[in-house]
């Protein structure tokens, strides 16, 4: 009876290493399938940020003339770049105020204006600011004659 017991015994081992060796698969899997689906995400924001910063990269443009006549202030801008650019356009005069001109889109290799109406007088200094949403900026001063 002895022997009997004996045998049940190695293969009670036998079926606890089986179960054991499943669980730790079955752990590794899942530890493999997190790290997976991890480095994904991460390689697909990184890709993103990389294609975002070519945009900003590539977008060029200027400020090309500013003249003040007849109540409107008229900005002329270049876009040399290779993408289209939206821009906001803040003009802060040395005296009062001027509310900003937002969300003008200039394609790529156009120039094109803006107008702005507003009463300025004769030797008004104006700080312009036109910003893209990608983050550029360009900045030009004017006086009014």
């Amino acid at each position: 009876m002895r022997q009997k017991f004996k045998n049940r015994r190695g293969f009670s081992e036998v079926i606890v290493s089986v179960i054991l060796t499943a669980v730790v698969l079955t752990v590794g899997a899942m530890v493999w399938s997190y790290a997976q689906s991890a480095t994904t995400v991460i390689a697909e924001n990184y890709v993103e940020g990389t294609l975002s910063l070519k945009q900003e990269i590539i977008e060029r443009f200027t400020v090309e003339r500013v003249f003040y006549e007849s109540g409107v202030l008229r900005i002329w801008i270049f876009n040399y770049g290779s993408v289209d650019s939206q821009l906001d356009i803040y003009v802060t005069p040395s005296v009062g105020t001027i509310p900003p001109s937002l969300s003008h889109t200039i394609g790529s290799n156009n120039l094109e204006y803006v107008d702005i109406t507003t009463t300025l007088s004769a030797g008004t200094t104006l700080s312009i600011k036109v910003h893209s949403v990608r983050g550029n900026n360009v900045y030009y001063a004017y006086t009014v004659s």
